[in-house]
């Protein structure tokens, strides 16, 4: 298995932040919040307020959360941050 080390932005869309690869049995992803603002990560139909929230992560924060393979993380924010969300995991 090789280490895979991202960097994306968030936005106020829900955008995907990982997508596991087939294959990969269930594994660990780190999540980190460098972006300024809070983050919320979770899955396709996440909100940044109201019944959809998805699992916060504050600014200098990080979440492990377990995938599995083809599972794929949703990322998004209340207002656009000027940094950027790091992940890393280990990939096939």
């Amino acid at each position: 298995m090789a280490l895979v080390h991202t960097n994306t932005t968030a936005t106020t869309s829900a955008k995907v932040l990982v997508q596991m690869p087939g294959g990969v049995s269930y594994t660990a992803v780190q999540v980190f919040n460098n972006t300024g603002a809070t983050i919320y990560v979770g899955d396709a139909s996440i909100t940044a307020t109201g019944a959809t929230v998805g699992n916060g992560i504050t600014n200098g924060s990080s979440l492990q959360i377990w995938l599995n393979a083809n599972d794929a993380l949703h990322v998004i924010c209340a207002s656009s941050p000027a940094g950027y969300v790091s992940v890393l995991y280990s990939g096939v």
